[in-house]
């Protein structure tokens, strides 16, 4: 009897544990700060009001910057942010600007309870690149994500916002490469 349990019981744990590590994940890019270069990509934050967590713990802007730089480093571009405060030095190639429009946590109980879409949270972010010789706008976009998953505030807002940096640094290194801007410096 004991083994026709441990059947029946293995595979929905396992399933059960495989869900809960889905959901708690944020699965963020890594970033790894750079030495200043001619050919780097800097990530400043943009002119918008700082946007902060529920307790003011996290600058959801700042982290906007490092999570953008760490996508780009996954796509094998020189990037590295800026502090917020500090400028990029005068030497700088390419500065991509990470403005967080709107952020909205939504509801967790509503997620949890109702679901379908209902409670979801929403973030609308505005990412643009400029020449920092000529300051020509080189790309720009304003990115919408949202999540659905029932994670708490803070982990969703951050899943959402590792979401929109991995799209926008896929949209401004196909725009890099089919333009050939790095190439022509």
């Amino acid at each position: 009897m004991t083994l026709q349990r441990s059947i029946l019981w293995g595979p929905l744990l396992a399933a059960t544990a495989g869900i809960l590590t889905l959901g708690c994940s944020t699965n963020v890019p890594f970033y790894r700060p750079l030495a200043d270069s001619t050919d780097t990509i800097f990530v400043v934050n943009g002119p918008m009001k700082p946007q902060t967590s529920f307790d003011n713990a996290t600058d959801f802007g700042s982290l906007f910057t490092k999570y953008l730089a760490g996508s780009l480093q996954a796509r094998a571009l020189s990037a590295r942010a800026v502090p917020r405060g500090e400028a990029p030095p005068p030497t700088a190639g390419l500065l991509a600007t990470a403005d967080i429009l709107e952020m909205d946590p939504g509801s967790w109980n509503l997620r949890f309870w109702i679901g379908f879409g209902a409670g979801r949270a929403t973030i609308h972010a505005h990412v643009s690149l400029r020449d920092m010789e000529g300051k020509s706008l080189l790309f720009e976009k304003v990115y919408q994500a949202r999540s659905l998953t029932w994670q708490f505030r803070e982990n969703i807002l951050r899943r959402i916002l590792a979401k929109i940096s991995r799209t926008a640094a896929r949209d401004i290194g196909r725009e890099i490469r089919t333009k050939g801007i790095l190439e022509h410096r």
